[in-house]
């Protein structure tokens, strides 16, 4: 049976740089005549475009987002996060302490202010500063293309940096006392 028709949905930054491109095959591979338009970008602007209608659903972090009544929340997962650096950076080989990224910057997409706050904490910042972020962007490819660049350390899940990670080019830090980090 020919399938027709149009569907819009939004993907956060880390299911897109994970997800979205597998996804995006699967449907062209299986229904091709669907008309496909995605969005990528924040829980909070995804959420908006949903109540908007301008959205069917998303896939995103969503404690960042704004849960309401009106939002049917399923939980589909976790993706492991980590923070990396490029080959060749200061803090590469050794295992460091949270409060020794600082100087270098840590670029991120948008993180939920918890999180931030407890990491903020873990780097031993009073307990109302969160855990400065240097660069806010919810493109993977372009904070994977800022951390191969400059000494800044990135935010991102594993598995959106495997490929460089394998390659030899980005590091995964060890950071002692942090928790696992997930979105």
């Amino acid at each position: 049976e020919r399938q027709i028709g149009d569907i819009a949905f939004g993907m956060g930054p880390y299911p897109a740089a994970t997800l979205l491109l597998d996804l995006l095959c699967e449907l062209r591979t299986h229904y091709p005549s669907i008309n496909t338009r995605v969005e990528v970008n924040h829980a909070r602007y995804l959420t908006d475009h949903l109540r908007n209608e301008t959205l069917d659903f998303f896939i995103g972090d969503v404690r960042n987002g704004d849960a309401a009544p009106d939002l049917v929340i399923r939980p589909l997962g976790q993706l492991e996060a980590g923070l990396f650096v490029r080959a060749g950076h200061p803090l590469a080989t050794t295992p460091v302490k949270l409060a020794m990224l600082l100087p270098f910057g840590l670029a991120s997409v948008h993180v939920p202010e918890a999180l931030l706050l407890g990491l903020g904490q873990l780097a031993g910042l009073p307990a109302d500063a969160p855990l400065p972020s240097v660069v806010t962007c919810d493109d993977m490819q372009v904070l994977k293309g800022l951390a191969l660049r400059t000494d800044t350390v990135i935010s991102c899940p594993v598995v959106g940096v495997a490929q460089s990670v394998l390659s030899g080019a980005l590091r995964a830090l060890q950071v002692t006392g942090l928790p696992p980090l997930f979105a």
